[in-house]
This record gives structure tokens, C-alpha cells and sequence, in this order.
């Protein structure tokens, strides 16, 4: 049941990177793809990021290696980038530009120009003592944050590699996923291994709310989760995915539930990203497969407040908030 708005999360017909699925052209949607080449990664996906106009998907794979697909052709890699010694973990488009951002198991981060002629690493950040689990950049392209097992978040400059800030709370649990809050990019939401979502300041390097994610368990995997701006709701709210396969919306004010979706079957759902029109949700589990679902999310008055209602009652569940 859906609790605070509408959420048409109907599984598009494709499964469109597993050829082995499909054969033929997948028709019945407007994404209607051929599927009938070799499979896109050798092992699982570990993230996925859309880039700016929402036409293009990138995915990170554990077999070391990033693919770029074009939704508006057949669905073989754009390009393939290869470089990571280890598990390619964690992959970002630049907002405004043909960059893409990678960060692995090897530790490093590395930055990828993406041209007619092919892709090239034009960087390589040394970025943590631990593998890199998330890559973000900040709405105007000119900072880059990343986020590691070893507890930390970084601020990066794009242009010079240099690092701007490290923000690290008092106890540094092993932080699993994190993404700049867009306009202003001065909030950073983290996930941790401890079940604990924390919103941090920037530029206060302090730690503002902490959120306990007990909407969803976090068990031997660590699941990825989005922030998402409703403007003409004057809603933030957290898509977030679980170890049973569900999709979780909950706002980030409130906390309250909004919403859980069963979108995997097998397996946890291990990454997923938001289009930035607020059309498609790319997600992918254990299997080599990326599965695109149709969004439409509409936050209701009545619903709201039948999930402040159920939120009111939990209340002494909640975390302290920091002061």
C-alpha cells in the first residue's frame, strides 16, 4: 500500500542489458530496445547514474569496468571504461558537461572525458584508505564529493584534483552511500553501516539530523539511496533501496513513510538513480541486469497527514535530532 502519494513504479518491459532474458525487440513501451548481444557487465552492478538530459545510463560494475548505454539506441555500451584494478563501486555524470566519475574498490577515484572519438581518464585521485563507495558532484559541476568504508567524506575540486574538506563524524562508521543535496550544495545526506542516515553541513562540519532507517534493513548489503526535490510540493524526500528488493520513499523532514514498492524479485536492491526529469528510475540487484521503471511521484494532503498520523505514533522510535 502506498502511504502519501502515487507511484506508478510499473516494471517497463524490458530487462534491457541481460540479453540472456530477451531476444528480439522489446516492444510495448517507448523505450522499446533490442536485447540480443552479449550481456552488458561478466559480474554484478554496483551503481548506476543517469547523466543530464536523461538519455544516457552509466553502471559500475564488479567486473572493474563502467558502461555508458543510450537509451534512444540499441542497448550496447556507448562506452566502455576500463582502468580500476579492482571492483568498480560507484559512477556519476557531471551536470553540465561529458565527464563521468568513477570510484572503486582500488581505492581511487578517477575522471573519465566522454568524446566522439572514445572515453580517456583524465584523472586519478587517490582519494581514501578504504574502498570508494560513492560519487557525487555538486549542481554547478565544480566539486565532486566522494565517500568511503574508511568513515569519510570528501570534497573534491574538479578542475585541480585538490582535496577541499574531509567531514567525518565522532564514531566514523563505514559510510555505504552519499549525495549532495542540489541547490545549495551545502548538505551532504550519508548512509552508514550502523542503519543511520546523517544530514551534514558543509561548511559547519557538523552533523545536523541523524535518521534512523528503520523503514528498511540493512543487512550483509549496502543499498543505495537518492535524495529527491519536489518543488511544487516543497518536499524532500529519500528513494531509498533494501535488502528484500523494496523501494523506499520517506520524507527527510518527517521521516514518515511514503510509500515501499516491491521492484526486485531476487536479491536486494542494490543501486538505483533518479532521471533528473523525474521520469525513469534505473535499479539493478545481484543480477548483470538494469531494470528501468516509469516514476511518477504526487504527495496528497490527506495522505500526508495519515503518515504524520502513523509517524506521531512511532515517535519514540525516533533518533535525537542534534542540536
Amino acid at each position: 500500500a502506498v502511504l502519501g502519494g502515487d507511484f506508478n513504479c510499473a516494471p517497463m518491459p524490458i530487462d534491457v542489458y541481460d540479453p540472456a532474458a530477451l531476444d528480439g525487440t522489446v516492444a510495448g513501451s517507448e523505450l522499446a530496445l533490442h536485447a540480443t548481444h552479449a550481456a552488458a557487465h561478466a559480474r554484478g552492478i554496483s551503481d548506476l547514474a543517469w547523466s543530464a538530459d536523461s538519455t544516457y545510463v552509466a553502471s559500475a560494475s564488479d567486473d572493474k569496468s563502467v558502461c555508458v548505454w543510450s537509451l534512444e539506441a540499441r542497448p550496447q555500451p556507448v562506452y566502455r571504461l576500463t582502468g580500476h584494478a579492482s571492483y568498480a563501486y560507484c559512477v556519476a555524470f557531471h551536470p553540465h558537461g561529458t565527464v563521468l566519475a568513477s570510484g572503486g574498490f582500488d581505492e581511487t577515484v578517477r575522471l573519465w572525458e566522454l568524446g566522439a572519438g572514445g572515453a580517456r581518464e583524465v584523472r586519478r585521485i587517490a582519494a581514501h584508505a578504504d574502498p570508494v563507495t560513492s560519487v557525487s558532484f555538486s549542481e554547478d559541476g565544480t566539486v565532486l564529493l566522494t565517500s568511503s568504508f574508511d568513515g569519510l567524506l570528501r570534497l573534491w575540486d574538479v578542475e585541480s584534483g585538490r582535496c577541499l574538506r574531509t567531514i567525518v563524524g565522532n564514531d566514523a562508521p563505514p559510510v555505504f552511500s552519499a549525495c549532495l543535496l542540489a541547490a545549495p550544495s551545502q548538505y551532504i545526506l550519508s548512509g552508514t553501516l550502523d542503519s543511520r542516515i546523517r544530514l551534514w553541513h558543509v561548511h559547519k562540519h557538523r552533523c545536523l539530523r541523524e535518521y534512523t532507517a528503520r523503514h528498511f534493513a540493512l543487512g550483509r548489503y549496502a543499498c543505495a539511496f537518492r535524495a529527491v526535490v519536489l518543488a511544487e510540493a516543497a518536499f524532500v524526500g529519500v528513494l531509498a533501496g533494501s535488502e528484500e528488493g523494496a523501494l523506499y520513499l520517506f520524507d527527510l523532514d518527517s521521516q514518515a513513510l511514503l510509500g515501499r514498492w516491491p521492484v526486485c524479485a531476487q536479491g536486494p536492491l542494490l543501486s538505483m538513480d533518479v532521471s533528473p526529469d523525474m521520469r525513469l528510475i534505473a535499479c539493478a540487484s545481484l543480477s548483470r541486469s538494469i531494470q528501468i521503471l516509469r516514476l511518477q511521484v504526487q504527495v496528497h494532503s490527506d495522505a500526508q497527514e495519515h503518515a504524520d498520523a502513523q509517524e506521531h505514533a512511532d515517535a519514540s522510535q525516533c533518533p535525537p535530532v542534534p542540536q
